[in-house]
């Protein structure tokens, strides 16, 4: 672990210049300013450089809340819920997008999990949970997600409600799905 002072409230930095590579396919979290998607990793592209920092560590003894910071544009990586009036009733979805950083916006709150020593991870794996409360009073909690080929999710997979846990205990539940596995590469 590496830590040190971040531009970002209260926060160390967990790992600093990294890039974020999916497990099952081996692509790169990549950013060109506010989109976000994934990319054949190439270590010299500093639009695939994130630095992950930590602002609250070992969260209910399981694991560290973080924002992930794209290093070349310094905007945080989101999970932005949309909702909107569409003819026949309403639609949500979510995506994620880079923004400006604000570490008390939830949007950008990432509860990291380490998952190596997993049955089928040997690697070095971790998963990325965001939790976000809805407007019926529930939350829904939204894993970082490459996605299969051909399913188109915006890099999030919706979990729904938090299942038995509480908030503070909420991560990625499939700790053996590869898509939801990331390794921080330097």
């Amino acid at each position: 672990m590496v830590t040190g002072t971040a531009g970002t409230a209260h926060a160390n930095t967990y790992q600093r210049n990294v890039m974020l590579q999916d497990y099952a396919t081996g692509y790169c979290l990549d950013s060109n300013g506010g989109d976000v998607y994934t990319n054949p990793c190439q270590p010299g592209n500093p639009y695939q450089r994130w630095d992950v920092v930590s602002y609250d560590g070992n969260v209910g003894g399981y694991y560290d809340r973080v924002q992930i910071i794209h290093k070349k544009e310094g905007n945080c990586l989101r999970a932005q819920h949309y909702h909107s009036q569409v003819p026949g009733g309403t639609q949500d979805w979510t995506a994620t997008r880079g923004a400006g950083c604000e570490w008390t916006d939830y949007h950008q709150q990432w509860n990291l999990t380490w998952v190596g020593n997993t049955s089928g991870n040997p690697r070095q794996s971790w998963q990325f949970a965001n939790y976000q409360s809805g407007r019926d009073g529930t939350g829904h909690v939204f894993c970082l997600d490459r996605g299969q080929d051909g399913h188109e999710n915006q890099l999030l997979w919706d979990q729904g409600t938090p299942k038995g846990a509480p908030v503070a205990k909420t991560t990625c539940y499939n700790h053996t799905n590869r898509y939801q596995m990331w390794n921080m590469v330097h």
